[in-house]
């Protein structure tokens, strides 16, 4: 049975002839060919059956794969004058974080140029290439952060200047939030194979990140306590999630056991035709994961008067900065509430006379009106 993915690092057990279950490792390693950065699937038994130690025996050949492209950068300029290129700086980056996401693409793109030849426009080329016709919020995560992280780190080395790359235009816009009203779940849910019935419970009431629930394997839950481990959160941090009863139950209501997945998949693309298919099934308009789940999470309970506090620790938001960017007009705050209901109840007691006897001016007591 494959085990959850990683930092691209998938787990699958094997029971060898002595009964004797063994892990098994997929990853993808770098490799240079002509000058270009290529990556190669391998597959590794790492002998032993602890998940943390085959995760640490994969890894360590991922870092190990990257310090020797890093070292073969070196050896060709050997001899000549220290040029660092994206390939070394991005292999330092991976292997200092940990953080391999984006980066495949990136380093197929850019592969052994020289840091001093990433422009602003080498930048918006490879955005264009790569992800063309996407939003300036998808460059932004999906390049420009990327980039610019391997940068900044390089230029702490001394490697290269600071980047003075600016993020595309309307980057940091805020699209407005289009979130389903209760009838749709209503409408869809029927239409839903079962999986996705229980993947749209466990986002828009748990507010589980699309990739942290496709993740998950048979073994990261438990019927009778109601619990779904992720061991790796977005955050960095592993939570044990009690699950509502209908997220449960809808899990319960299939046979997970005998999956490889949770869900029987753990690619998004694949869950979105799922969710386009039940809408289209119901007649209603479609909405994607992040609409219906952490978007509808946070304005639902936000609606409810709870507080960004209450929504960031309830989401597992490991600051209220997120939060309160996306949905602080939202809040109902609670000294606003406080406030209007006293001026409501004021305005009921209190009447217009005829004639003022006093006009209050901040303390001064003018003269009596005739």
């Amino acid at each position: 049975m494959a085990g959850s993915t990683k930092s691209g690092i998938t787990l699958r057990s094997v029971t060898n002839a002595k009964g004797e279950t063994i892990l098994y490792a997929r990853f993808y390693i770098p490799e240079r060919e002509k000058g270009k950065i290529t990556f190669r699937r391998v597959e590794r038994s790492t002998r032993t059956s602890d998940r943390r130690k085959a995760r640490e025996f994969a890894r360590a050949v991922i870092d190990a794969a990257y310090a020797k492209l890093k070292e073969a950068d070196r050896e060709e300029h050997a001899g000549q004058e220290y040029r660092p290129t994206f390939a070394g700086a991005a292999a330092t980056y991976m292997k200092t974080t940990g953080n391999t996401r984006y980066m495949q693409p990136l380093l197929k793109y850019f592969g052994t140029a020289y840091l001093d030849e990433i422009s602003q426009s080498a930048v918006y080329e490879a955005a264009e290439k790569l992800y063309p016709g996407c939003a300036p919020q998808t460059w932004n995560r999906q390049i420009f952060t990327p980039v610019l992280a391997v940068l900044n780190l390089a230029a702490t080395e001394k490697l290269c200047p600071a980047p003075s790359i600016r993020r595309p235009k309307g980057w940091d816009h805020k699209p407005t939030i289009r979130t389903p009203k209760d009838e749709w779940y209503d409408s869809v849910t029927p239409h839903a194979r079962p999986e996705l019935r229980a993947l749209i419970y466990l986002w828009t009431l748990h507010n589980l990140r699309i990739q942290e629930a496709l993740n998950r394997t048979p073994d990261d839950f438990d019927p009778s306590a109601r619990t779904l481990i992720i061991e790796r959160t977005k955050n960095g941090e592993p939570v044990q999630l009690r699950l509502s009863d209908p997220a449960a139950d809808a899990i319960m209501a299939y046979e997970w056991r005998s999956k490889v997945w949770l869900f029987s998949t753990n690619h998004r693309t694949t869950v979105y035709k799922w969710v386009k298919k039940a809408c289209a099934a119901a007649g209603v308009p479609y909405f994607n994961p992040y609409a219906f789940g952490k978007h509808s999470f946070a304005t639902r309970h936000l609606a409810r008067g709870k507080s960004l506090k209450w929504v960031q620790e309830a989401g597992r938001w490991k600051s209220i900065k997120m939060p309160a960017e996306r949905y602080g007009h939202l809040e109902l705050r609670e000294v606003e509430q406080e406030m209007n209901e006293f001026s409501n109840e004021w305005g009921k007691k209190v009447s217009a006379p005829r004639h003022l006897s006093l006009i209050n001016t901040g303390g001064n007591t003018g003269e009596k009106s005739k």
